[in-house]
C-alpha cells in the first residue's frame, strides 16, 4: 500500500512540472525577469526581451548598451505589483519603482506592455514611460522614421 501511495505522489509532482513547463513564462515573472536585467546592466537580456518594429536584434542591443553606459551608476528598486491581461497574448505588468534610492526617495507607480511572442514575452518598450528611468532610448521616435 505504501509503494502505491509512492507512486501517486511523484506521479502528481510530475503532471505539476509537466503543466509548468507546458504553460511557460507568465507575463509577471517574465516582466520582473526584464527588470532584473535593467537594474543589473545586462543589454543583451534587454535586447533580447524588447520588442521594437523597424529595428534588427543588434540594434536594439546597442541602444541599450547606451543608456547602460549613461547609467551605469543610476540607482532604483522596484517591486513587481502584478500584470492584467487586457486581451490574448498581452499584458500590461504594474510595478512600483523607487527612483535615485535614497532616504528621501519614494515608491512611484509605472507600468509597461508585454506581448506573448513565439519565443516568449516581449516588451514593447515604446510604452514605457521615459521619466521610469534616465538615458531610455526613443524607441517611438525610431519606429516612426524607420516606416
Amino acid at each position: 500500500m505504501r509503494r502505491f501511495w509512492t507512486a501517486v505522489m511523484v506521479l502528481g509532482v510530475v503532471a505539476v512540472v509537466v503543466m509548468f513547463f507546458m504553460a511557460g513564462e507568465s507575463a509577471s515573472s517574465a516582466g520582473a525577469r526584464f527588470m532584473s536585467a535593467l537594474k543589473a546592466g545586462d543589454a543583451k537580456t534587454l535586447a533580447d526581451m524588447s520588442l521594437v518594429e523597424g529595428m534588427s536584434r543588434d540594434q536594439i542591443e546597442g541602444e541599450w548598451k547606451k543608456c547602460m553606459e549613461n547609467t551605469k551608476y543610476y540607482q532604483f528598486a522596484y517591486t513587481v505589483k502584478g500584470a492584467d491581461t487586457p486581451k490574448e497574448g498581452e499584458a500590461l505588468i504594474r510595478l512600483e519603482v523607487v527612483r535615485n534610492v535614497s532616504t528621501t526617495s519614494y515608491g512611484e507607480n509605472f507600468q509597461f506592455k508585454m506581448v506573448r511572442k513565439p519565443d516568449g514575452w516581449k516588451v514593447d518598450v515604446a510604452t514605457i514611460n521615459r521619466d521610469f528611468y534616465p538615458f531610455m532610448p526613443r524607441w517611438t521616435m525610431r519606429v516612426a522614421s524607420a516606416g
